[in-house]
């Protein structure tokens, strides 16, 4: 009796935690701001710790760029601040690989584009010059698959054409090799584009949305591209269900959550690449584009970003459901064509 007792108990015990866990999913809860407000930035997972870098922040009404990286500890729910990046930029990508995390690209001021290259190690609290991209650009996206990194599209060029500025985007893909520290080019995206957020799954790259670019009233994209890089081959996959750009994208449990968006949208849709399907998930609690997005042990953190208020520092933990094996996307841009002054 005893021991059915104990088993009852037991049992009782995995129902009831089993669910509180699920009751937890598909839900958001707000965290400890980020110290800097600011969009437009990257931000990049390594041993459990988010990396928040560069970006924009206003400054009397100024767009400024940064060099700030700051560090966040989901488990403590603690910022703290880190050596700063040589190069001050926004509109820039982060890519994690062997522990480091590479910037990539971006602008300073003037919205010309950056080819530069520098890794941080989180370890030693360091940053390191590496090899430039092949073309400069602004508002692209990076991903890591088999210890490469995949930089793809973006914005080449900005020109004002009468009353509207013109955004050049390029669908060129160029693959990093840290053994060599160079770059070579790949087989070009179909689609050019920009302000488009990417996942990886099961070593192949999801590039979604985004802005076409090359005319005074760009195209606001749902186009979703698959790129395999061992076969070096796109393909076509379902569309988004909402159009948009300026959001971000993260990865857990081999589905990629689609964050926010142009015009401070809330939205969140879940893509699953096994059965290409969308599937609409709870609202972020804040509005916001050009925000960034990490994941961690099956939490999905929303992070600064702008919306009608300004540039914001809040930072939002979506509870997927998982608490396993988790990916963060690689590559999470947005652009704001305002105003912006160099930091330096």
């Amino acid at each position: 009796m005893k021991l059915k007792s104990l088993l009852s108990g037991l049992i009782i015990g995995l129902i009831i935690c089993s669910s509180n866990g699920f009751a937890e999913a598909d839900k958001w809860t707000q965290k400890a701001d980020m110290p800097t407000e600011r969009g437009y930035f990257a931000t990049s997972e390594v041993d459990g710790k988010i990396y928040a870098i560069g970006g924009m922040k206003n400054e009397n009404s100024i767009g400024v760029v940064l060099q700030t990286t700051e560090e966040y500890d989901p488990i403590l729910d603690k910022w703290v601040r880190k050596d700063e990046m040589p190069t001050e930029r926004a509109y820039l990508s982060t890519a994690v690989l062997n522990g480091k995390i590479y910037a990539i690209g971006g602008v300073r001021f003037g919205l010309t584009p950056l080819s530069k290259v520098e890794e941080y190690d989180p370890k030693k609290d360091l940053w390191t010059k590496k090899d430039d991209i092949i073309i400069p650009r602004f508002c692209f996206a990076s991903a890591v698959v088999e210890d490469r990194i995949y930089v793809i599209g973006g914005a080449t060029a900005h020109r004002v054409e009468g009353n509207f500025g013109i955004i050049e985007s390029t669908s060129s893909v160029e693959e990093y090799d840290p053994v060599t520290n160079r770059w070579t080019e790949k087989a070009d995206m179909p689609t050019a584009r920009y302000d488009f957020a990417v996942g990886v799954v099961k070593d192949k790259i999801y590039c979604i949305g985004g802005r076409d670019g090359g005319k005074a009233i760009d195209d606001i994209l749902s186009i979703v591209e698959e790129y395999d890089p061992s076969l070096d081959k796109w393909t076509q996959k379902a569309d988004m269900p909402t159009p948009r750009f300026f959001m971000s994208a993260s990865v857990a449990n081999d589905k990629i959550y689609v964050i926010g968006g142009h015009s401070g949208l809330s939205i969140v849709e879940e893509y699953d690449p096994e059965t290409d399907k969308w599937t609409r998930k709870a609202d972020m609690m804040i509005g916001r584009g050009g925000n960034s997005s990490c994941s961690v042990n099956g939490k999905i953190y929303a992070i600064g970003g702008y919306n009608h208020s300004g540039y914001l520092s809040t930072v939002e933990e979506y509870d997927t459901g998982f608490g396993a094996k988790n990916v963060d996307a690689k590559g999470k841009l947005a652009t704001n064509w305002g105003e912006i002054k160099s930091n330096g």
